[in-house]
Formats: structure tokens, C-alpha cells, sequence
């Protein structure tokens, strides 16, 4: 008897290849919005890359979906400590050589009162605990700060065995929870950018000291679980009474009106300043029907999602939001100090195209190579534990 059937891994509900493929147009968002640069002719462009904070939020709705979508049908007598391994086996790997790789940068650079060597080991510390967002003081983020997030989804993953507990059953109890956790978000993130204190990363400004906190960030990854228990009730009920819950042109339809909101309302924020409230609303409510209709994985749009490309880009996305910031700064020593092109502006179109190209292939080549390779090689040791 294999472990599958013992309910001691996860049961395998299908591949959400499209779901893959959008983490990567996230990740590159991202990393489009702390090191692109915009015509001042496209101010639109410009304004979608400066709100790439939104895929941060996509990812945490994200996690909580996929999680729920594997796991909510989980039983047996002690999945829970497998699950942890699992966790820890997609996360640990690629997150414990970001540090590696960001640590002679953070150690050997980073200057000021807040960046002596005890701060400086108390910040790896942190990561290495994954606490660096509960304390996000003393310039600590700047040691990989994207990584600030694995201190919230951490926390979500420690919490996800507890309130999938909660299994809501109804249609009505979970579009409950979906609406309480829409408010709760928008409203949250509302509140506390009106609370006294701004977190700083070597003299810049990156936010309320409140929006680094991981609690905050909850009710997006429980509107992720209802979503995806949702999307389950949805296709269990139509496997009960044969038909199809969604065709493929509802699922295009439904995905493209989620993408359009989601790139008007970023590229029109400025425009919308005195309506920040609702544009708040729209974007969440855009990110919610993104995941739910490409989780059916069908449609044209699905189609373009799941390619080749994106499917490896996807999986390699992870690597890319964890090294795009390192890779950076060695991307400007290499050309500068190693190949002598020292007046080449970092905001040329030359440097930012080689950045982007050599920051997507570096990150495939970690997954390929060391991020998949680890991530089985654990997998293959809880299975055989759980055989034996």
C-alpha cells in the first residue's frame, strides 16, 4: 500500500499548469517594478510595474488556494507532519541558497549605524527563522527583501492545517468567508496606512511597519482557501451530475475580464487617487477571478498560460522572486567592474533587457539543477518512510 493511499501525501486533484504559468507574468512583475524603467510616453506601463506589490498579494491568494485544492479531501491518521515536510521541501531549498547567495552582499556592503556586524547577524538570524517580517527594523530587510514574504506565507502554512479544519460544506457558508475576507483585507490595508511608523530599507521607503506584518496578510491567503474549495464544490457537483460547471469560453471570458480590471486599475492609479478605496476592492476582486477561472485550465487563454515557456518560467518562479535582487547587483558588477562598461546606465534599455534575460535563465538553471532535484530527493525520503 502506497502512502497515497494511506492519506499520508497529498492526493494528486490534477495539474494547474495555468496557475504555473501565471506565477511567472508575477514574479516578473515584481521584479519589473523594483529594477525596470519606463518611458516617460508610457506612464500607464509605468504605473502597472510600480504597483507590483498587487502579485505579492496574488502569490499569498495563490498559496491558499493550491494548498486547500490539494489537500482539502487529505485524510489518515498523521498526515500533518508529511505536509510539513513538503512544505519545507519547496520552500527550504531554493530560500537557504538566496540567503547563501545574498549574504556576502548584505555583509560586505550594506553601511550605516543600523548595519553594524551584531545587526547584520541578528538579520540572518531572523531569515533564517523566518521572523525577518515580524521585525522588519534596523535595514534587516535589505538582506533579500523580497524575501519578507516567506515570512508571511510561513505562518500561513503553520495556520493552513488549523482553518482548513473548518471545512465549509455550503455553497453559502463559503461565499461567507469569501466576502469576510475581501472586506477584511481591503479595509486592513486601508487602516494602517494611516498608522504612525514607515519601514525603511537603506534610506528608502517601503511601507507602513504594519503591512510587513504577516497577520495582516491572512484574509488574502483564506480568500484563496475559499476560492479553492469553492472551485472544488463546482467541479465535484458537476461530476455528480454530468455536466460541465464552466465551458471553456466561460472560463476565457471570466479570466480576460479579471485580467483587464487588474491592468486598468494598476495602470490608472493615479488617475483614481480620490477613488483608492474602491480601486482596492476592484484589484482584489480582479486577483480572486484570475486564479479561480485559470485553475479550469481550459480555454484559449489557458492555453497561452500553460505553454512551454510559461510552464517553465512558472516553475521557476520561486527562483526568480528569491534571486532577482542579488542577481542584480551582480549583474551591474559584472558589467561594470568585470567587463569595463562602466558608463553604461543601469536605466539603459541594453542593461535592463541583459538583466532581465540573465536573471530568468540564472533562476531556471537554479530550478532545473538544484531547486527540483532536492525537492525530490526529499520526497523520495518520505515516501520511503512512510513505506517502511
Amino acid at each position: 500500500m502506497t502512502a497515497e493511499t494511506e492519506g499520508l501525501l497529498p492526493a494528486k486533484p490534477g495539474r494547474l499548469d495555468s496557475l504555473t504559468g501565471l506565477r511567472f507574468l508575477a514574479a516578473f512583475l515584481v521584479m519589473a517594478g523594483h529594477y525596470g524603467t519606463v518611458p516617460c510616453s508610457l506612464p500607464w506601463l509605468d504605473s502597472i510595474i510600480r504597483n507590483n506589490f498587487q502579485a505579492v498579494t496574488l502569490f499569498f491568494v495563490l498559496s491558499g488556494f493550491v494548498l486547500t485544492h490539494t489537500y482539502y479531501s487529505q485524510k489518515g491518521k498523521s498526515p500533518w507532519k508529511n505536509y510539513a515536510i513538503l512544505r519545507a521541501a519547496r520552500i527550504l531549498p531554493a530560500y537557504l541558497l538566496s540567503l547563501a547567495v545574498c549574504i556576502p552582499l548584505y555583509w560586505f556592503t550594506g553601511t550605516g549605524p543600523s548595519l553594524t556586524p551584531l545587526f547584520k547577524s541578528a538579520g540572518i538570524a531572523l531569515h533564517l527563522l523566518f521572523l525577518q517580517s515580524w521585525l522588519p527594523l534596523f535595514d534587516w530587510l535589505s538582506l533579500n527583501t523580497p524575501a519578507w514574504s516567506l515570512s508571511v506565507e510561513f505562518v500561513m502554512y503553520v495556520l493552513f492545517p488549523l482553518l482548513l479544519a473548518l471545512r465549509p460544506r455550503s455553497l453559502s457558508s463559503i461565499l461567507i468567508i469569501l466576502l469576510i475576507s475581501i472586506i477584511t483585507q481591503t479595509e486592513i490595508r486601508r487602516i494602517i496606512w494611516h498608522l504612525p511608523g514607515t519601514v525603511t530599507v537603506l534610506g528608502d521607503p517601503h511601507g507602513p511597519v504594519w503591512l510587513w506584518n504577516p497577520l495582516i496578510h491572512l484574509p488574502s491567503f483564506c480568500a484563496g482557501m475559499a476560492i479553492g474549495r469553492l472551485r472544488r464544490l463546482l467541479a465535484e457537483y458537476g461530476g455528480a451530475h454530468a455536466f460541465r460547471p464552466l465551458s471553456e469560453y466561460g472560463v476565457s471570458a471570466g479570466l480576460l475580464a479579471g485580467m483587464l480590471l487588474f491592468t486598468a486599475l494598476l495602470a490608472n492609479t493615479a488617475r483614481l487617487r480620490e477613488q483608492a478605496h474602491l480601486v482596492s476592492y476592484g484589484l482584489f476582486l480582479a486577483i480572486l477571478l484570475i486564479i479561480f477561472f485559470a485553475s479550469w485550465d481550459k480555454g484559449f487563454v489557458c492555453r497561452i498560460l500553460r505553454s512551454k515557456g510559461l510552464l517553465l518560467g512558472g516553475e521557476a518562479s520561486y527562483a526568480l522572486y528569491l534571486f532577482h535582487v542579488p542577481l542584480w547587483h551582480y549583474w551591474e558588477y559584472a558589467l561594470r567592474d568585470l567587463l569595463g562598461f562602466q558608463t553604461l546606465a543601469t536605466n539603459s534599455p541594453l542593461f535592463q533587457a541583459g538583466y532581465f534575460c540573465f536573471a530568468i535563465l540564472v533562476s531556471v538553471a537554479v530550478f532545473l539543477w538544484f531547486e527540483r532535484p532536492m525537492r525530490a530527493r526529499i520526497r523520495a525520503g518520505l515516501r520511503y518512510s512512510t513505506a517502511a
